[in-house]
């Protein structure tokens, strides 16, 4: 995938036009796939609730989760409100309040001082922009282009 996203799906669909949608509670955004494979990590917010996704530019695989961490077996209860994940020079996903390392398919910190704790799910589906736009008339749409007047 590259910067505009212009490889294409199964040949026929441009891959830029696949949005990685999430809906939580009345507010709906739409991550543009190809924009959250580039970044790997993508920090936002749907309407109140902070959101991480995390998308695989190499196997198109993408996890969506709450940033606001949970209690898990023999995590620390004191935790923070919310979550900043950033990828080491390692290729390891990490927290920026702890240091913790994260595994990103399981939404669990596996090392560093919040070891256990967990993320929640968020509910995604991937669909084309147009059809997310369709049943999600409200929703906003995420790129990391901040000007697109060129």
């Amino acid at each position: 995938v590259d910067e505009r996203g212009d490889f294409t799906y199964s040949g026929r669909i441009p891959i830029d036009q696949f949005v990685i949608g999430v809906s939580i509670g009345a507010s709906a955004t739409g991550f543009y796939f190809a924009f959250s494979a580039n970044a790997g990590i993508v920090n936002e917010s749907v309407g109140e609730s902070p959101v991480v996704v995390f998308a695989d530019k190499d196997t198109c695989v993408v996890h969506v989760f709450l940033r606001t961490p949970r209690a898990g077996r023999n995590s620390p209860s004191d935790l923070p409100d919310s979550l900043t994940f950033e990828i080491t020079d390692t290729g390891e996903v990490r927290d920026v309040e702890s240091g913790s390392t994260w595994d990103t398919e399981a939404g669990v910190a596996v090392a560093g001082p919040l070891k256990g704790t967990l993320l929640q799910r968020a509910p995604h589906v991937s669909a084309l922009d147009w059809a997310w736009g369709d049943f999600n008339p409200h929703s906003v749409y995420w790129s990391d282009v901040l000007d697109t007047s060129e």
